[in-house]
Formats: C-alpha cells, structure tokens, sequence
C-alpha cells in the first residue's frame, strides 16, 4: 500500500476516534429523550402503579408532625419493565399533612422515594384510639393509581413519678387516659438516686418503649411526658441534657405539682431520709444553683410544649415553687383538697405525708384537663 494511503488511513483512523465521545454523548441524550418520549407516547392506561412503606413492619404511626412516614412509589408497564420519568400525582384524606414531594417524575428504575407527615388529628377523628388515613397516587389524565392505607394512634403518654412514690401511684390516671384512647407507660426509677439518675432511666424506657412499639407494627418518634412532683424535674433534666438534642423523643411535658425551684419541706425530710433525692428537692442544692441554669434555656427546653398543674393547697410546694413564669408558661390551680398545713402537723412531720400533693393524682377535674392539653397545642417555653 503506498505511504500516501496509509497516511489517509491514518488521519481517518484519528478523526474518528475523535469523534467517538461525541457519538456516545449524542446516543446517551438520545436513549434519556427516548425513555421521557416512551412514557409521552405510551398507553399509560396499561402501567401499574405501587405505593408501600419502606419499612414492611408498619402498620401504623403515632399523629406526630415530626414522625415522618417513608414510601416506595414504583410504575411498571404492563410487561412489568420500570417506566422512567413517568409522571405522578399524590393526595392524602389527611388533609393537613406534609407530602412531599407532592409530585413529580419516577427515577430511571421507575421509583421515586416520597414522604408523610401526620397533621395533629382532632378527637373526632379517633375511634378507639385510631384514626385511618389513605395516601393515594396516580398518574395524572388517568385511572392509574394505587393507594396505600395505615393507622394514626395517638401520641403515647409516659408517666413519672415523684420523690419515694411508685409508679402504681399513676394507676387511676393512666386507666381514664387509656379509656380515651391513649396508651400509656410508667417510669419506674429509684427516686433516691436522684434526678440525674431518673433523667438516665428515662431514656433507656423511650427507646424500649420506641422498640416494642415498632414490634407492634406502630412507627412513634415522639412521646408526651406528665411529671409529678421530682418526676417533673426528671423530664427536666433529660430533655436540657446536651444529648437530648440527638434523640428529640419528647413532643409535650405536663408537670403537676412540680418544685421547679425546691421544696421548702425537703430539708424537713433530712429527718428521715438522706440521699441524693432528698438532696436534689432543696432549694439550695447544686441541681437548682448550677445543673438546671446551665442546661438549654436555663433548664426548660423551648423547642418542647410545656403545662402546668398545682393543687391549690398543696403541702410540698408552693405555687412561688411551681412557678415557669419567668419562661411564659403560667401555672394553673385546682382545689384537690381543704387546706391541712397545720404547725403541729410541721412539727410531728406528718405534714411529709402530703395529702393534698398526691390528691392531684385522683382528681377527674385534673385528668380531664390533661386530656385536654394532650390533645390540643400547648405554648412553647420563652426563649431565654
């Protein structure tokens, strides 16, 4: 073959080897318009569409704002190939919840991830405790969809109690809670190991608590907390911790007949008890001087609803005591009992008894309005 050939070869050999990427770049554009034009120009009366949870395990979630809900969203043609870029629409009969994206166009394996958020459901939405919702999508300009349905339960209650009391003490509250569709637990905590030391087992029972729900089938991100007494300090402590911000697990706390800044009895109780509970409830004691005021937001955290109860003649604390003023939150009084502060019921230490201060726990005025206060909004503690 003569040089002058050979050199022609060549130099189409290099042109087209630089025309290459060219060609590749031009087919990948052509193949993405192909598969956007096959969905335009297909029959999309014969697609399917699939709508399920990410997670098979759920059936149900808690009608929390923040309990975010993962569905797969899948159409196939009718020989069962995924269809890319397939337009899709979705509603929800909850009509205040947060999908997103509302819309759009599956990925290229004929998927689109999607998301929802519970609206706060009023009670006549609840039978039994659950309400139903259906999310529901289609294609757009056809009878395609598919439709997915769960269960909303309300937001489970947990309990905690005060300074030597047993979590049974909450027995009667829980059973008119339960009856008006909540679920309920109880903190079961030694009192006397103090404050730090109930905030530490409060954790561990959410995330339990958050675990035997998921084996029941029932998503719950967040819980609503009802604090007696030290109890109240206790849901304090745990939600101001620097950790608390990585788990965010508490959507309400309610304190009932809460010393939020110290018993003026607890160091009558030195009389008879010494240890670090005891301790914790007096005024002067570290957890009130130094721990709560260097916690988030001066130890009431401002991203959680907050209310507050008190018996009006409670013997343990006093309505200065029980005070959240100073974060906006005011303190609301019930007649749970007559006034039995006496000067020889002080000096014989009967007063420890507190009859009054445990009479709050058995008062049908009182449950009523935590069940109002569960259900509804609460104000959100003052930005310190």
């Amino acid at each position: 073959m003569p040089d002058s050939e050979k050199k022609f070869l060549f130099m189409i050999s290099i042109f087209v080897i630089m025309l290459l990427p060219l060609v590749f770049m031009q087919a990948a554009s052509i193949s993405s318009a192909v598969d956007y034009i096959d969905f335009q120009l297909s029959d999309k009366s014969n697609m399917r569409l699939a709508l399920n949870t990410i997670d098979p395990r759920i059936q149900a979630l808690s009608s929390d704002p923040e309990n975010q809900l993962v569905m797969k969203l899948e159409i196939r043609d009718k020989e069962g190939y995924p269809v890319s870029g397939a337009a899709f629409r979705l509603s929800s009969t909850d009509k205040n919840a947060v999908l997103s994206p509302s819309g759009g166009r599956t990925g290229r394996d004929g998927i689109s991830l999607v998301t929802y958020r519970p609206s706060v459901q009023p009670d006549t939405a609840y039978i039994n405790g659950k309400a139903r919702v259906t999310i529901t999508a289609y294609i757009p300009g056809t009878a395609v969809k598919g439709a997915l349905s769960f269960q909303l339960v309300r937001i489970p209650v947990v309990f905690l109690h005060g300074y030597k009391a047993p979590p049974a003490i909450f027995d009667s509250f829980a059973a008119y809670l339960e009856s008006r569709g909540f679920t309920t637990a109880s903190l079961d905590y030694d009192s006397g190991k103090g404050v730090a030391f109930g905030a530490a087992q409060l954790g561990e029972l959410l995330e339990k608590e958050k675990a035997a729900y998921m084996e029941k089938g029932v998503q719950v991100k967040r819980f609503d907390l009802i604090g007696h007494s030290m109890g109240g300090l206790v849901a304090r402590y745990y939600t101001g911790s620097q950790d608390y911000i990585r788990k965010n697990d508490v959507e309400k706390i309610i304190f009932i007949s809460v010393p939020q800044n110290g018993s003026s009895l607890a160091p009558l109780g030195l009389k008879y008890y010494s240890d670090r509970g005891i301790y914790d409830l007096i005024p002067e004691s570290d957890l009130f001087t130094n721990v709560l005021p260097n916690m988030r937001n001066k130890g009431l955290n401002e991203s959680i609803q907050a209310g507050s109860l008190l018996g009006q003649y409670d013997e343990v604390v006093s309505a200065e005591n029980a005070s959240l003023d100073e974060w906006g939150i005011r303190t609301e009084l019930f007649n749970v009992g007559e006034n039995n502060f006496t000067v020889d019921k002080l000096l014989s230490g009967k007063i420890v008894e507190a009859a009054n201060h445990k009479a709050i726990l058995y008062n049908k005025k009182v449950f009523k309005r935590v069940e109002e206060m569960l259900a509804g909004k609460l104000p959100f503690p003052v930005k310190k």
